[in-house]
């Protein structure tokens, strides 16, 4: 706490405190700060900051450990998770094992902080300053996922893993837990396009609820059945009243104008794209998703959110276009 709680230099205010974050910056030529790294081992992984040195001093409570590294494995084109490598006391005693190490970690830690793989090693590889080299601490292939009993699978199971590999750039079995083997919300959404475009139809609060590719077969069935096309607008049942989310409320409680609350985008359009095509596009994308044609009415009740059927927002009457070649930086700016 005293290390990173520490007086405040530019307060008049007695006993004033700043936090030392831990994050490295430099400044640019343009006066912005640049995020370059970390001064310590804090890491971030599906938005969680996780000192890996509170990983490490859980495992070495373990009687069956006398050393342990934890460290973040970032297979290409997969999702960054921890990895925790163990080496046995140097008196002897039994071997660290895995599972119980796993478990043991569960009860103390949350479940974002534990390591699902866990590496045994002879002993861990050191500096010539005596420190862990982490840089020498390279995760087998076979250790690269937690291993399941072999069991028949079927053709949903198999396709859904086939999913959650594509989703996570990681080998995955029926078994395996999308989230345990690193997965978040934005890969979960991932998840649901890759699965919609085979077939499949749920939703990102099933993924949540059936964690493993047997589990959401289970639970969703075979592609195919009562699922709608991919481009096929909402159905009905999508629309109608709306409880206000958390965002919601705040933007709308909150003091002053809310009308210039906007998104902003830069595309490059291809060749030939006119109005009229930009328009027709646009509208099939609010038609498809609800969460475009949301409309705040205030009543006596109060405020009451309601998503629009398709085809209840007309796009062209939103639309415009406004031409900026040779306009001066004034013009630009209103």
């Amino acid at each position: 706490t005293a290390d990173r709680f520490v007086p405040d230099p530019f307060s008049e205010v007695p006993g004033a405190r700043m936090y030392r974050t831990g994050d490295l910056v430099r400044w640019t030529a343009r006066g912005e700060l640049e995020f370059v790294g970390r001064v310590d081992r804090q890491v971030k992984i599906n938005g969680h900051r996780i000192e890996l040195g509170e990983i490490e001093a859980v495992l070495g409570r373990q009687p069956s450990v006398g050393q342990a590294a934890v460290v973040v494995h970032s297979p290409a084109g997969g999702t960054r998770r921890l990895v925790a490598f163990v080496a046995p006391p140097a008196d002897g005693g039994p071997a660290p094992e895995p599972d119980s190490l796993i478990t043991e970690m569960g009860r103390v830690l949350p479940g974002y902080m534990v390591p699902r793989t866990v590496v045994p090693v002879d002993r861990l590889p050191l500096t010539p300053g005596g420190k862990v080299d982490r840089a020498r601490l390279h995760v087998p292939e076979a250790a690269a996922r937690p291993e399941h009993p072999e069991r028949a699978y079927g053709a949903t199971e198999q396709t859904l893993a086939a999913l959650f590999s594509e989703a996570l750039g990681t080998p995955a079995t029926p078994d395996d837990n999308f989230f345990e083997l690193g997965g978040d919300s934005i890969t979960a959404l991932g998840l649901t396009s890759r699965a919609r475009a085979r077939g499949f139809s749920f939703t990102l609060r099933e993924v949540f609820a059936h964690k493993t590719p047997a589990a959401l077969a289970a639970a969703v069935g075979e592609p195919g059945h009562g699922t709608p096309a991919a481009g096929a607008a909402p159905a009905v049942a999508e629309c109608g009243p709306l409880p206000a989310t958390p965002v919601m409320r705040w933007l709308l409680d909150g003091p002053g104008p809310i009308g210039r609350f906007s998104q902003s985008m830069v595309l490059t359009l291809p060749e030939g794209a006119d109005d009229a095509t930009l328009v027709r596009v646009l509208q099939s994308v609010v038609d498809r998703h609800g969460a475009l044609r949301i409309g705040v009415d205030v009543g006596p009740e109060g405020r009451l959110c309601t998503v629009g059927e398709p085809g209840s927002v007309d796009v062209s009457r939103l639309y415009r276009t406004v031409d900026v070649a040779g306009a001066d930086d004034s013009a630009r700016a209103a």
